[in-house]
């Protein structure tokens, strides 16, 4: 009986192991074609001029500008909240 499922289960472990890796050859060029792209995009693009790369290095006065909103807007609730007491 269990030699039976031996050759019943054996089969289809065989199709998951090369759906596995097939699964993550594809995945392996799909990451590889999406570098060659960047690379390819980066390199059209560099001519032009515009923020760095980086999108915190290109936001950062905005990131900037909304924390000094928030510590004025701090300062005044806090000191309207002193005042009432």
């Amino acid at each position: 009986m269990a030699s039976l499922l031996n050759n019943i289960a054996k089969p289809s472990a065989v199709i998951l192991q090369l759906s596995v890796v097939f699964g993550v050859i594809f995945v392996l060029l799909k990451v590889a074609q999406f570098c060659r792209e960047r690379k390819k995009l980066i390199k059209a693009l560099e001519a032009f001029p515009g923020p760095p790369k980086h999108w915190l290095y290109g936001h950062s006065h905005l990131v900037r500008r909304q924390l000094g909103s928030i510590r004025v807007g701090l300062s005044q609730l806090l000191g309207k909240i002193s005042a009432r007491m």
